[in-house]
């Protein structure tokens, strides 16, 4: 399971900030908790992406937290998320909460 997150992220000058004190926010509340899709699962909807043409060697798959790729000052939700990282380098984020490509 994971909570809900609501973070400030600052990037400046190539520098990311998070700020905040209480990720969580004030209080959890019940409809904030919520079961996660498989790493199983995810690396099924991965390898789907593929028509087997091309090989593919998957480096790691972890647990995390992505609130995109933005500049300045930003309030966002944190999607909790399973990063794979390719042989080459490639990031993928798919979301914990329904397994879709973020």
């Amino acid at each position: 399971m994971f909570f809900d997150s609501y973070v400030q992220v600052e990037t400046v000058d190539g520098k990311t900030e998070v700020k905040g004190i209480n990720w969580l926010g004030d209080r959890v509340a019940e409809e904030g908790v919520a079961e996660i899709v498989s790493p199983a699962e995810i690396l099924i909807n991965f390898s789907a992406q593929y028509d087997g043409g091309q090989q593919v060697v998957i480096k790691s798959i972890t647990a995390g937290y992505y609130v995109g790729e933005r500049e300045g000052i930003v309030r966002a939700t944190a999607s909790p998320v399973w990063q794979i990282m390719t042989e080459e380098g490639r990031k993928f984020y798919y979301d914990m909460r329904n397994g879709d490509l973020l």
